[in-house]
């Protein structure tokens, strides 16, 4: 988790909410591999090797973020038909 709040100072908004943090991600999938991209608008960008259809992008996004900065609790609670997203984890 500390690893990602550094992500803050180089510009990605996180909201604190009484049990966890909350962000905006902006998605590219149908890309070469999965990774971040970078931080732009406040909005964490990352590519992803998925399709867009029958949910795929999103279980790739969630499985990425959980093994990327360690996080147990992943919910995508809007835009999940979108490529802009707001993830909230539970810490």
């Amino acid at each position: 988790m500390q690893n990602f709040l550094e992500f803050e100072k180089s510009g990605l908004k996180i909201e604190r909410k009484n049990f966890g943090i909350s962000f905006w991600v902006s998605v590219r999938p149908r890309s070469p591999e999965t990774k971040i991209l970078k931080i732009e608008n406040e909005v964490l960008k990352i590519s992803l090797k998925s399709l867009p259809t029958e949910n795929l992008a999103n279980i790739e996004l969630i499985k990425f973020l959980k093994k990327e900065f360690g996080f147990q609790n992943v919910e995508i609670v809007i835009g999940k038909t979108s490529k802009k997203k707001k993830i909230f984890v539970q810490i």
